[in-house]
């Protein structure tokens, strides 16, 4: 079956963009030693990706190419996302910083942010000075 949208007929080449960005979706994950961001860029390599951290900012950035069409097709349409992106995640406190790492595999780039010495203690008990 074909999208019933007023303009997507049989045959035309329409390049039908849900988005003016190519922004990927993130989660942000409290685990027991660390955090990890976890965002979705299916279809990129780590080499289209670059990760800077700044005053407390993890930025994300990248482009994803768009794919060409072969001689004689054409798009009917399409609902894939290229262009380039930017996304800033204002990170925790008392995280290391030095030993942030990430890897991509399946689709999804998974940032590693350990926790501090500090940041990893549970419970902490606060003595109450009296004046």
């Amino acid at each position: 079956m074909f999208d019933e949208t007023p303009g997507n007929s049989f045959g035309s080449r329409l390049m039908q963009k849900m988005y003016e960005t190519a922004d990927p979706v993130v989660e942000l994950r409290d685990k027991k030693d660390e955090y990890q961001l976890v965002a979705e860029v299916p279809g990129m390599s780590s080499e289209d990706i670059e990760i800077k951290l700044s005053d407390g900012m993890l930025r994300i950035s990248g482009e994803k190419s768009e794919s060409h069409e072969e001689e004689g097709e054409s798009f009917m349409f399409s609902e894939r996302h290229y262009g380039s992106f930017e996304r800033a995640i204002k990170l925790p406190n008392g995280i290391d910083h030095e030993k942030i790492s990430a890897d991509t595999k399946d689709g999804l780039l998974t940032v590693h942010i350990p926790k501090s010495a500090e940041a990893r203690q549970k419970e902490r008990k606060i003595p109450i000075q009296t004046s």
